[in-house]
């Protein structure tokens, strides 16, 4: 008897903790403000794009977002504390695509793919293949040409081994069978590089490099896109030379891998509607934001695509790990 009231017991004091906890009710997400973790400096490319969405974020979402900055590591730092959060939707990263798409095959970092989902792209500048006004030769085409005839015997500059200006010349490279003499400068270094005749070409963004192109201070030979640029809608695309080849610098926007899907599309839908909010334009156009949305299936699979062709490069052009 006395062993039957003691199962009672605990069968009902189970019963009791579960329907108490039943009866709680989570707090509709959002409830609290959100952190963006850039693991960058402040005052950079990808830290304005964040800060500059932030000015709208309010007409979009119940509450607020807050940059925090943690720099360090090549971005890694940063990176690792997001990772590492709760994927309970209230911290998530925007970062330039480097870390995800290149980083991983030139060092050993401690993530992968598995660490994260994208919840949306947020920008997409094409870069520019800008030569100095006396560079001897005026398109795409007569580069390949000059190269294929003077082996090394083009100066490119590039920001630092590996970004991904490096990788589309090395993609041109491995296509025309030449060969280019690469000058890391530093992306800060690259618009005097050219203009100064330190490097025969670069290939910043459109950003970078826009207001020298509309001056007239260097030659542009190719927009290294699909589509032309509707900012400079005269300057031909590579791939209407008939080479396949693009390159461009993009920004995206990432939660923890776990975070629940409706938080994600929660955040989808919101990034979508700020990026396409009409009081963020004049803003955007002003700081050449670039402001270009894939959602999150979309942007998955460019990451996903990148991932492996900047892969392909790295381990042909030997710059790897």
């Amino acid at each position: 008897m006395r062993k039957a009231i003691l199962i009672f017991m605990v069968l009902f004091l189970t019963a009791s903790f579960a329907m108490a906890g039943g009866g709680r009710q989570a707090a509709p997400y959002p409830s609290r403000p959100v952190t963006i973790i850039v693991p960058l400096d402040v005052g950079g490319g990808t830290d304005i794009i964040a800060r500059a969405l932030l000015t709208v974020m309010g007409n979009h979402f119940p509450q607020p977002m807050v940059v925090v900055n943690r720099p360090g590591g090549g971005t890694v730092l940063g990176t690792m504390e997001f990772i590492r959060s709760r994927p309970d939707g209230y911290t998530i990263t925007i970062n330039g695509w480097m870390t995800y798409v290149t980083l991983p095959h030139l060092t050993e970092v401690p993530f992968t793919p598995d660490d994260y989902i994208p919840i949306a792209r947020l920008n997409h500048m094409p870069r520019i293949l800008s030569a100095n006004l006396d560079a001897p030769f005026n398109t795409l085409h007569e580069m390949i040409t000059y190269a294929r005839a003077n082996p090394n015997g083009i100066n490119v500059g590039i920001g630092v081994v590996g970004d991904t200006a490096h990788l589309m010349f090395g993609e041109l490279e491995i296509a025309h069978g030449v060969s280019f003499n690469f000058v890391p400068m530093g992306g800060g270094a690259l618009i005097a590089g050219v203009l100064g005749g330190h490097v025969h070409v670069a290939a910043p963004n459109t950003a970078e490099i826009g207001a020298q192109v509309l001056a007239g201070q260097v030659r542009p030979l190719a927009m290294m896109a699909e589509e032309r640029h509707p900012d400079f809608p005269d300057i031909m695309t590579s791939f209407e030379m008939g080479i396949p080849v693009e390159g461009s610098t993009e920004a995206y926007v990432l939660a923890p891998r776990g975070t629940p899907p409706e938080i994600l599309q929660k955040l989808e839908e919101t990034f979508r509607n700020v990026v396409a909010d009409p009081d963020l334009r004049p803003l955007a156009q002003r700081l050449n934001l670039g402001l270009n949305f894939l959602g999150s299936a979309d942007a998955a699979r460019r990451l996903q695509e990148s991932y492996e062709r900047f892969g392909y490069l790295i381990r042909r052009m030997g710059i790897g790990i």
